[in-house]
């Protein structure tokens, strides 16, 4: 009886363990970096939204290009789409000068706007969603000491996909469970 107790004490560490939030800091050009948006003002969400939308038409790697009479470029991306088209329903906006935002949700798009209208925004996108701690670069990697971010926001809340881990977690618990009641139930 020993052994099953420790059994079990031990799953239910390795599951919460397992089912924590994750943090991640993003960076520039990481696997994740969908491209800059040069003129990025005004900056409402509805405006967020529809920089994102202009700058997911382009491809991998294209260069600076004026799309609806702004400039965007996704030089150091290699994100290929098709992207889900983002949406203001459900977005998420950080405070203000916060580099750091906590998801208590799932979101696909990370926009992080760097220094009013001075810069622009850069984007990262997670085609299953990111939830948890989430660092965006104080400064653009080009002027480390100017430009600071200014806001961010996320942008397409979607239902977060259970890592395997955690399912694999789950169901040896469960199979142990029926195991000690049967062995109860039957001798």
């Amino acid at each position: 009886m020993r052994i099953t107790s420790a059994l079990a004490a031990l799953l239910t560490v390795i599951t919460l363990t397992a089912s924590s939030k994750a943090s991640i800091t993003l960076s520039f050009y990481d696997a994740n970096y969908l491209g800059h948006i040069y003129d990025a003002q005004p900056a409402s969400p509805t405006d967020e939204v529809s920089y994102i939308k202009d700058l997911i038409t382009l491809g991998a790697g294209d260069g600076v290009t004026d799309v609806n009479g702004a400039d965007y470029d996704r030089l150091n991306s290699t994100l290929a789409g098709p992207f889900d088209m983002p949406s203001t329903t459900d977005d998420f906006r950080g405070a203000d000068s916060v580099y750091q935002i906590t998801l208590t949700e799932s979101y696909q798009y990370i926009y992080g706007k760097y220094d009013g209208p001075n810069y622009g925004a850069e984007v990262w996108y997670f085609p299953n969603g990111i939830t948890g701690m989430v660092t965006l670069p104080q400064y653009p990697k080009d002027y480390p000491n100017q430009y600071a971010l200014s806001h961010a926001s996320a942008y397409n809340q979607v239902a977060p996909v259970p890592e395997a881990g955690s399912f694999i977690v789950w169901g040896t618990l469960a199979i142990t469970g029926l195991s000690l009641c049967r062995r109860k139930l039957f001798g």
